[in-house]
């Protein structure tokens, strides 16, 4: 099994399991709240906002949101990562176990108060959190 298999078949278990017990309510253009049918309707307004170096998380933020009907946002550093890995392991190991902050892009459109529930998305870094994902959570 490759990793996109695996990442694939992770999010269908994740999924099956989110949607079980939360509904994300999807707005239409009239504002009136829609659901995709096959899915509880509920009054949850929803986002994903993630940062993905690989692509990786993109594809399961991309995935969560579709099925959730909910609005998508990425995090952005302002200075990215090398994109050879040994280099970016170089520069982001030393944020991450010094627990430290990497400037993030302004995200356009984001305004958390329309939301009741947000998914945040993050690569796994020895064993934590992306730095770019703890600046925006911080």
């Amino acid at each position: 099994m490759n990793r996109r298999e695996f990442v694939k078949g992770s999010l269908a278990l994740a999924g099956a399991a989110a949607f079980f017990n939360v509904g994300c309510a999807k707005e239409s253009a009239d504002g009136k709240e829609t659901s995709k049918e096959g899915t509880r309707k509920m009054d949850k307004k929803c986002m994903v906002i993630y940062y993905s170096w690989s692509g990786n998380t993109r594809f399961a933020a991309e995935t969560i949101a579709k099925k959730a009907g909910a609005a998508l946002f990425e995090i952005k550093a302002e200075t990215p990562y090398n994109s050879d890995f040994n280099k970016c392991c170089d520069e982001a190991k030393p944020e991450c176990y010094g627990k430290k902050l990497r400037p993030i892009k302004p995200i356009e459109g984001l305004d958390l108060a329309k939301y009741d529930l947000v998914f945040v998305g993050s690569p796994n870094w020895w064993g934590t959190m992306a730095p770019p994902v703890r600046t925006w959570v911080t």
